[in-house]
């Protein structure tokens, strides 16, 4: 379950990277500032990607009262 989690958020970090170089060169600024703002957006929403995927599908363990122990 774990490489899906991480699939997601990389997934949701190269998204966030590619909009945000797209969107900064479209509105004017340098090369430099572009990458710069599309790492800063691939980490956070890479990292809120990978924090909710991982609550998402985590594996919780239910402990169920078995009828038989009521002896």
């Amino acid at each position: 379950m774990d490489i899906i989690v991480q699939r997601i958020a990389l997934g949701f970090a190269f998204g966030a990277f590619f909009f945000m170089v797209i969107g900064s060169m479209i509105t004017g600024t340098t090369a430099l500032t572009a990458i710069i703002r599309g790492f800063e957006g691939a980490a956070i929403f890479g990292s809120i990607a990978w924090l909710v995927a991982s609550y998402l599908f985590k594996e919780e363990v239910i402990e169920v009262d078995d009828p038989m122990d009521m002896e």
